[in-house]
């Protein structure tokens, strides 16, 4: 759902909620993400100091 949102470009902010190691090493996969790099590369990002 998330990616369909992206590729919509209905997505003004982006956040985490990290608890533990585990969901840190799942951001750091996403590292190579398209559609990761497609949202924080939009212009009107809310958030893109991120």
């Amino acid at each position: 759902m998330a990616e369909q949102l992206i590729d919509k470009g209905w997505i003004d902010v982006i956040g985490s909620d990290c608890h533990h190691l585990g969901h840190l090493q799942m951001l750091e996969s996403l590292r190579s993400n398209e559609h990761l790099h497609k949202v924080v590369s939009k212009e009107n990002l809310l958030n893109k100091s991120l």
